[in-house]
């Protein structure tokens, strides 16, 4: 139950993203920026749905972010860290990384 709220959350997100970036390129660029903001969240579900939505909107800008993100989240996997949802994050940075260079 809880996946189906957080995937009809993503994609609300994504379609009023999409919306916004037709009437508003500048607010569209402002929500980009908080997405990338949020790739450094200590909260790893916060980490993921970041990915999740920067891959839905469909944005090549944003694959150097995810690279860079990818290389922290192994650094801190190998380091030993406790947090349960780190493989969960780097998944969704692989899937979405992939995305961006089939699209390219």
């Amino acid at each position: 139950m809880d996946r189906y709220v957080r995937q009809i959350a993503s994609q609300n997100i994504i379609n009023a993203f999409k919306k916004i970036s037709e009437e508003n390129a500048l607010k569209a660029h402002s929500i980009i920026l908080k997405l990338k903001k949020s790739l450094n969240s200590e909260n790893t579900f916060t980490r993921m749905n970041s990915v999740i939505i920067m891959r839905s909107i469909n944005n090549k800008n944003l694959l150097y972010d995810l690279e860079k993100r990818l290389a922290v989240e192994k650094k801190l996997l190998s380091s030993g860290s406790q947090d349960v949802g780190i493989p969960y994050v780097i998944r969704e940075l692989e899937k979405s990384i992939t995305f961006y260079k089939e699209r390219a």
